[in-house]
């Protein structure tokens, strides 16, 4: 194994690039909490890295392209996961990418998963033009639609800042995407649930509340 540079330095985890057995490799490791008991901060640390790549897993058995994994280094908290060569969806504007990504959500939701994360950072589309989702840290086994609601809402409160001018185009190619796969009813229940979520918002205005409404239909 070899960590060749830093990608991203967040609160509970330090990414790393660099190769495993020769192959390009993501290396995620999760970082001791100074503040927490030091056996207790590993056996949550250790548990976090094995739930994430059991999502993973479920993810690709499921149909959703993510990246594969190459190992699981339990002592050390560290997946060490494929390197998806490409950009993220954050430099990207297609509506069939957009509607893929809702189809990856949907998929999740159907099979009693929510990301936790959803947010155009996560989605990678690689060299070939294959959609990656990416970042199963905050991942969960739910049958809670409010759970599913608030996948959609992080989704619509991450365009507002990294993509606001594409913010209710790509809101509206997204849930026809998840409608595809969820049927038009269940799409309809989660976008309840997600305008529920931002109606509790401190700062939402009584405009933006009506605002939060999407119009798509099943292609």
């Amino acid at each position: 194994m070899e960590k060749l540079k830093v990608l991203k330095r967040g609160a509970e985890s330090v990414i790393y690039e660099g190769y495993f057995l020769g192959y390009r490799a993501v290396f995620k490791e999760r970082r001791p909490k100074p503040y927490r008991d030091p056996s207790l901060d590993k056996k949550i640390n250790m548990e976090r890295t094995m739930s994430e790549a059991h999502f993973i897993y479920n993810a690709l058995k499921i149909g959703v392209n993510s990246p594969a994994i190459f190992y699981i280094d339990k002592e050390n908290s560290t997946l060490v996961l494929e390197y998806i060569d490409g950009s993220t969806v954050r430099e990207i504007d297609s509506d069939e990418v957009t509607r893929k990504m809702g189809e990856y959500i949907a998929l999740l939701h159907t099979h009693g998963i929510a990301h936790g994360d959803v947010n155009p950072n996560n989605f990678i589309v690689n060299r070939e033009g294959e959609l990656f989702l990416i970042d199963f840290g905050l991942a969960k086994r739910t049958d809670d639609i409010e759970d599913f609601g608030t996948d959609i809402e992080v989704f619509y409160r991450s365009l507002e800042t990294m993509k606001p001018d594409s913010r209710d185009k790509m809101i509206s190619a997204f849930m026809q995407g998840y409608s595809n796969i969820a049927g038009k009813e269940r799409a309809e229940l989660v976008l309840d649930a997600a305008r529920r979520i931002r109606s509790r918002g401190r700062y939402v205005s009584r405009e933006e509340r009506k605002k939060y409404v999407f119009d798509y239909e099943d292609d």
